[in-house]
């Protein structure tokens, strides 16, 4: 069954109406036609089986026949230095296939600035990989912050692997639990003085190999060498 984008939290309602894009896509994108079943999610570990009742452009109407609830998956978080357009939407897209639940953007001193983060069209881009690939909790997509503040507020006891072209051949430990966070430049790398503050707040190196690689490439070989870790935990 097709996948659509509930307007609203799965929980016990008895039918809802997509919004007009969803609605569109249902349409005259797939076709569908009143009387067929479809499945909803709501990107917070909610799933609906639903049939199709009436298909107006304002919104489709759907009779939902039974939901059921995922918990949401261990943190597996993304920081990165805002990059041009074209290398956060393979960011983005890659790695909510891969499995990051978080992304977090950050004002660097070689970044774009927090200005350049279209937080709309960004969301609407993980909300729709996430359909096709499945996933029933969305990646967060939190607002831009500065290094400094990302440092202060961050959950200490998550184990942070930092990646940076110094430090190629570093092999870390698998982290000691169930999460894990990975920090990666913009397209102009760490500063000197951003990486002796990153080195000295207790992060862990994560070297790539001995290549130079793009940042959203380093993104996503980091996001699949850290998810093995991961996997060797459980």
């Amino acid at each position: 069954m097709n996948r659509f984008l509930s307007p609203q939290r799965l929980t016990d309602q008895s039918e809802i109406r997509l919004d007009e894009t969803e609605t569109h896509h249902l349409t005259h994108v797939l076709r569908t036609e009143a009387g067929e079943k479809v499945l909803l999610v709501d990107g917070e570990g909610g799933q609906a089986v639903g049939r199709v009742v009436s298909t107006e452009r304002s919104g489709a109407h759907i009779v939902i026949q039974s939901i059921e609830r995922m918990a949401k998956p261990s943190h597996f978080g993304l920081a990165f230095g805002i990059p041009k357009a074209a290398a956060l939407e393979f960011i983005l897209r890659r790695c909510t296939e891969i499995g990051v639940t978080d992304f977090q953007p950050l004002v660097t001193q070689h970044s774009h600035p927090s200005s350049f983060f279209n937080a709309d069209r960004w969301k609407r881009v993980v909300a729709e990989v996430s359909k096709q690939c499945q996933r029933l909790h969305f990646p967060a997509l939190l607002p831009p912050l500065r290094l400094g503040a990302y440092l202060s507020r961050r959950d200490e006891t998550t184990p942070v692997y930092l990646c940076s072209e110094t430090d190629r051949e570093e092999r870390p430990s698998p982290p000691k639990g169930d999460a894990a966070e990975i920090l990666i430049g913009s397209e102009g790398g760490w500063s000197e003085e951003e990486l002796e503050t990153l080195k000295k707040s207790g992060v862990f190196l994560l070297g790539l190999g001995e290549n130079r690689l793009r940042t959203e490439t380093a993104a996503l070989a980091a996001a699949v060498r850290i998810q093995v870790l991961l996997e060797t935990q459980l």
